[in-house]
C-alpha cells in the first residue's frame, strides 16, 4: 500500500477516534525497558476489514485504510490508536474511476534533502507513464510524461541526488485477465523486455535511458545512490512474478541483489544475500544516498512466505543478523528510529509489529539496531490483534 503518512503524521488523532488501552491516561503494557529518547508516534498502515471496494478496484487492498498508532515517550507507551486514513491509493491498485483515470503504481521515494516525493504513474492503454512530483508541502512542483512501450507493472522507483530510475519489467497489464475480474489484472510476460530507464533529474522524460537486466520482478528497493558515474541499486529481485500461482510458489525466493549501472549503460547484478526476504528499509537519512545498512523481513521457506525475522544486512561486511520471532509468530517490516538526528547509521532501534496467532495479539518489537538478533529491548503489548498491514513509519516529536 502506497504510504502517504506525512500528513497523518502530522495530525493527532481526533477524540473518539482511536481505540485501545492508554487512551483514558493508562499506559499499555511493556515488557523490557523503553529507551527515553524513543519519543514520537509508530504508525502503521492497513487495509480496513471493514471497509468495502469501491467499483473497479481488483484487490481488497483497497478499503479506506486505517492507520494504527502508538504513541511512545518518556520510557512510558502512552496509547494505541487507530484512525481512518480517508482516501489512500494503494501501490500497484486502479485509481478511482471517473475521478482519475492513472493507475498510480510506484511506491514513493523521498528526497530527503529537499523533501520532494517522487513517484510513477501509469495508464494501461496509453503509451507513457508519467514522473510527479510532489513538494514537502503536498503541492504537485511536476508530471513529466516518459514514453514507455506497454503497460508494465511500475511498483517502484528510485531516486539518487542526480538521477530517477523506473523498474520496467516484464509484469503487465492484462486486459483478458481485467475482463475475467481477475483480484490483480497483471501477468509475466516473457516477451516484454526487463530494463531500467535512468533519467537525469531535471531533464524531460524524453531523455530517459534504457538499460537492460536480466528478467526479473522488482516490488521494493532498498535504496539506491550515485557512485561517481555509476548508479547503485539494492533491490529485492523476484526470478518472476504473476504467474500460475503454483509456478510462482515453485519459483526461487526472493532475495537481495545489487545492480550497478555504469556510464555505458552496463548493469552489474550480484547477489548480496542468499536469505528470503522482503519489505526492505533502510536509515531514511541514507535514502539516495550511499548506505552501508539495510533491513528487511526475512520469509519463510516454501509456499508459506510469512514473516519470521527481522534482518540486519552490513553491507560492507557483507554479514548478516537475523532476530526470529518464533513459532506461531509473524512479524512485519521493520523502521528504523535513529538514537539522535546525527546518530551512526546503525546507532537505534528497530521497530516492528509482530502477531502471536496463539494469544490473538499484537506487539511492538523494540529492537537494539545494533545488535537485533539479541532479545527486544523493549516490547509493547497492544490490546488487540492488528490487521495484516503493509508499511510502517516513525513521527517524532519532541
Amino acid at each position: 500500500m502506497t504510504m502517504l503518512l506525512s500528513e497523518v503524521a502530522r495530525r493527532r488523532p481526533r477524540a473518539g477516534v482511536g481505540v485501545g488501552v492508554g487512551e483514558a491516561g493508562e499506559d499499555l503494557p511493556v515488557t523490557g525497558r523503553l529507551p527515553g529518547e524513543l519519543r514520537g508516534r509508530y504508525l502503521r498502515v492497513a487495509p480496513d476489514p471493514r471497509g468495502a471496494a469501491p467499483a473497479g478496484f481488483c484487490v481488497p487492498a483497497w478499503s479506506g485504510g486505517l492507520v494504527h498508532g502508538v504513541q511512545l515517550g518518556g520510557g512510558r507507551a502512552r496509547w494505541h490508536r487507530r484512525q481512518r486514513a480517508g482516501r489512500m491509493l494503494p501501490a500497484g491498485e486502479p485509481g478511482e474511476p471517473g475521478e482519475h483515470a492513472a493507475c498510480l503504481r510506484s511506491h514513493p521515494s523521498v528526497d530527503p534533502d529537499t523533501g520532494e516525493l517522487h513517484a510513477v504513474a501509469s495508464y494501461p492503454d496509453l503509451p507513457f507513464v508519467e514522473h510527479l512530483v510532489l513538494a514537502a508541502d503536498g503541492r504537485e512542483r511536476g508530471c513529466d510524461p516518459i514514453p514507455v512501450t506497454a503497460a508494465a507493472l511500475m511498483p517502484a522507483v528510485s531516486v539518487t541526488r542526480r538521477h530517477l530510475v523506473l523498474y520496467d519489467l516484464p509484469v503487465r497489464h492484462s486486459r483478458a485477465a481485467t475482463l475475467v475480474g481477475a483480484r490483480a489484472p497483471y501477468r509475466w510476460d516473457p516477451e516484454h523486455p526487463a530494463r531500467l530507464g535512468v533519467l537525469r533529474r531535471g531533464a524531460g522524460g524524453g531523455a530517459v535511458r534504457w538499460v537492460e537486466v536480466s528478467p526479473c520482478f522488482v516490488l521494493h528497493p532498498l535504496n539506491a545512490y550515485d557512485d561517481g558515474g555509476r548508479i547503485v541499486l539494492d533491490v529485492i529481485r523476484h526470478e518472476r512474478a504473476f504467474g500460475p500461482e503454483r509456478a510462482d510458489r515453485a519459483r526461487p525466493a526472493p532475495t537481495l541483489w545489487r545492480w550497478t549501472v555504469d556510464p555505458a549503460g552496463r548493469v552489474a547484478e550480484e547477489q548480496l544475500s542468499d536469505r528470503a526476504e522482503e519489505f526492505p528499509t533502510v536509515d531514511d537519512r541514507r535514502r539516495g544516498r550511499r548506505h552501508r545498512y539495510g533491513y528487511g523481513v526475512g520469509l519463510a521457506s516454501g509456499g508459506d512466505r510469512a514473516g519470521r525475522a527481522v534482518l540486519k544486512h552490513d553491507l560492507v561486511a557483507g554479514t548478516v543478523q537475523a532476530h526470529e520471532v518464533g513459532p506461531g509468530r509473524t512479524v512485519e517490516e521493520a523502521v528504523f528510529v535513529p538514537r539522535a538526528p546525527d546518530a551512526a547509521e546503525d546507532d537505534g532501534w528497530l521497530l516492528a509489529v509482530a502477531h502471536d496467532a496463539v494469544r490473538d495479539r499484537s506487539e511492538v518489537l523494540v529492537l537494539d539496531a545494533r545488535e537485533p538478533a539479541g532479545p527486544p529491548v523493549a516490547v509493547v503489548h497492544l490490546p488487540v490483534r492488528l490487521p495484516a498491514g503493509c508499511h510502517a513509519t516513525w513521527s517524532p516529536t519532541g
